[in-house]
């Protein structure tokens, strides 16, 4: 059968033209990997509390910061036709994972034989397929919006209708260059130490040979796999297709890869096909590792040395400029006309926030003051969207995720910055600092111990403390303009003449600079620039409107409290109907009737403290046959 299909694809060879685009495809992939609070971090299979993020946290749960990568929802088409000009196959590439209810191939499947359909030409069909990006933290479910739902066939839909649009808009070649090469790279496992053998022997002894039942045993039985098996032969293939570059992985991929590999590729366009040639795992790259969750727990599903993902984009970038017969790209910010008036007024420093990976944040000013990134950080996620600060481009920030970013600049008079501040003043004493200079001052976010000043700018000079008046909204971009002339200490928000802050300060000001300080607030910042004079009133007010930036409307009082009452009399209702179960949720998940169908509280849930018959936070989760 194999030989009768190769003899009949054959006797159909004809002349043929190729030619791609790249288009983008807004809403159709977000970040199912969320930062949690500080205060919620989860435990892993091993008995220690590492879990700083986690897939799928459900929908606006306020027990999580926000995503933990960047997206990448670049949509790449890849179109051959006949000399004529007639359809003969479609090849797409989109980084998004599966999508669920659309049976074994999934809206893969849906959207190869529709579009196949929409593009049939005189009897003939062309072969379609969707490849899958670097999808490997992403999914179709926005978890910082309401619950719409998605429907599979709807999805496919969407994405038909986009190729369509993209297949406009290509170029034809009839014999662009072709070349392919091939690695194969060897990488090592995280082999479990003596005391977690041990801890995976004594649970494999109780299991005797069955199948693991609970997370523990399953990663038990992996560790010994692990142990027997220290290393992994990966096979990376890039190709070339005139100025289209294409990349391979057999791993899962995190979108920041992708988007990495797409921004130092030598050529004009590449996409990265996924779990190709292999199923070696997921491949956080090193910060990400740091964040912990199931995607870094030692398994054969994600066991590869944490520099895995370094090894794997060298070598594929090597292949590239190999094929390409020149060097990779350096990404190079893309300045917008915030960013331009920033740098005409010579800052002494310029953060842009744009890095990948590194450890320090470059400087955009010339003068070679970089930041230095200490702790746990996420790189490139979203920055404030405007074109006025990357132009075309996207704009990118750092995630402080019990980080923080230092440098020492004596001089400095102004610091400029923009802050998106990711948790409740509702969690903690202090929500978190946002900049200090050594002992000089401390600007931090109000919190719990603040009173009316919760969720305000504080600003601490000694034993002084100096309250804002503006409320911050939640996960929203602000920016901040700190200026001292001398004596008197400026502290100005979001372009507003009246100073957030103003108070005396004299003395010489003098320490190291940190952006978060010993108490790193839970959020990203972005564009943080330090200036040698003290920028005005009127600095402030047009570097925000230059920004096009619109504050959001002031946030609704909130609703009075409302007392539902004694729910005794519904339950003793329910009881009498002899439920199958029924969890009333007082102060567990126990099953009130008498089949005892426990349940249990997942993902950082608890009995709502308000005292409530419901929970907060995550999900409960229960058997029922």
């Amino acid at each position: 059968k194999i030989a009768e299909g190769i003899r009949q694809a054959h006797a159909k060879l004809e002349p043929a033209r190729i030619g791609w685009n790249q288009v983008r495809a807004p809403g159709f992939t977000h970040c199912r990997r969320w930062i949690t609070r500080p205060d919620r971090m989860q435990f892993d299979p091993f008995g220690n509390r590492t879990v700083r993020a986690m897939m799928h946290p459900g929908y606006q749960n306020q027990n999580y910061v926000g995503p933990s990568a960047p997206i990448d929802d670049q949509f790449s088409v890849i179109s051959i036709q006949t000399a004529g000009g007639k359809p003969l196959a479609v090849l797409t590439n989109f980084s998004m994972h599966y999508h669920g209810g659309g049976g074994p191939a999934d809206y893969f499947g849906l959207f190869a034989d529709r579009l196949a359909k929409r593009l049939e030409s005189e009897g003939r069909i062309p072969v379609c397929a969707m490849s899958q990006g670097t999808s490997g933290d992403l999914h179709w479910m926005n978890y910082g919006k309401p619950n719409k739902g998605s429907n599979v066939s709807r999805y496919a839909d969407g994405l038909v209708e986009l190729t369509a649009q993209a297949l406009e808009g290509i170029r034809y070649q009839s014999s662009p260059p072709l070349e392919m090469d091939q690695k194969v790279i060897t990488l090592s496992r995280r082999l479990p130490d003596e005391q977690r053998l041990a801890w995976a022997d004594q649970l494999l002894a109780k299991m005797k040979r069955r199948r693991p039942k609970s997370r523990p045993e399953v990663y038990a039985e992996q560790a010994r796999f692990i142990d027997e098996n220290p290393t992994e032969k990966l096979v990376l293939q890039t190709l070339r297709i005139g100025d289209l570059g294409i990349t391979t992985l057999p791993n899962e991929v995190y979108s920041i890869t992708g988007l990495k590999l797409k921004a130092r590729s030598p050529f004009p366009a590449t996409f990265n096909i996924e779990l190709a040639n292999g199923a070696a795992g997921y491949i956080p790259p090193p910060a990400q590792h740091a964040l912990g969750g199931y995607t870094t727990w030692p398994a054969r599903t994600a066991g590869l040395e944490v520099g895995a993902e370094p090894k794997i984009v060298e070598t594929l970038l090597s292949s590239l400029e190999s094929l390409a017969g020149k060097p990779r790209r350096d990404p190079v910010p893309s300045h917008g006309a915030y960013a331009k008036a920033v740098l005409t007024e010579k800052p002494l420093a310029y953060w842009r926030c744009e890095e990948f990976e590194g450890g320090r944040l470059t400087d955009a000013s010339g003068n070679d003051r970089p930041g230095k990134i200490e702790g746990v950080v996420a790189y490139h996620l979203p920055g404030p969207e405007n074109p006025s600060f990357s132009g075309d481009s996207r704009n990118a920030s750092l995630q402080l995720a019990g980080g923080t970013v230092s440098a020492n600049l004596p001089d400095a008079r102004s610091l400029s910055f923009w802050f998106w501040n990711g948790m409740s003043g509702a969690v903690r004493d202090t929500t978190g600092d946002l900049v200090t200079r050594g002992e000089s001052f401390r600007l931090r976010i109000g919190g719990k111990a603040d009173g009316d000043a919760r969720d305000h700018l504080v600003l601490q000079v000694g034993k002084k403390e100096f309250k804002g008046t503006t409320e911050l909204g939640l996960k929203t971009w602000h920016q901040v303009l700190v200026s001292w002339d001398g004596s008197t200490f400026n502290v100005f928000l979001d372009g507003n003449p009246e100073p957030e802050i103003r108070t005396e300060l004299s003395g010489q000001s003098s320490g190291l600079w940190s952006l978060g300080g010993e108490l790193p607030f839970e959020g990203r910042i972005d564009e943080v620039a330090w200036f040698k004079s003290s920028l005005s009133v009127q600095d402030a007010k047009r570097l925000h409107t230059l920004s096009g930036i619109t504050l959001p409307p002031k946030p609704p009082p909130p609703r009075p409290a409302m007392t539902r009452g004694s729910t005794d009399a519904y339950a003793e209702a329910v009881m009498q109907a002899k439920p199958i179960a029924f969890w009333r949720l007082r102060d567990s998940a126990k099953d009130s009737a008498s089949n005892g169908h426990h349940g249990k509280f997942e993902k950082g849930a608890g009995p709502n403290a308000s005292g409530n018959d419901s929970f907060e936070g995550g999900r409960m989760r229960a058997e029922i046959e």
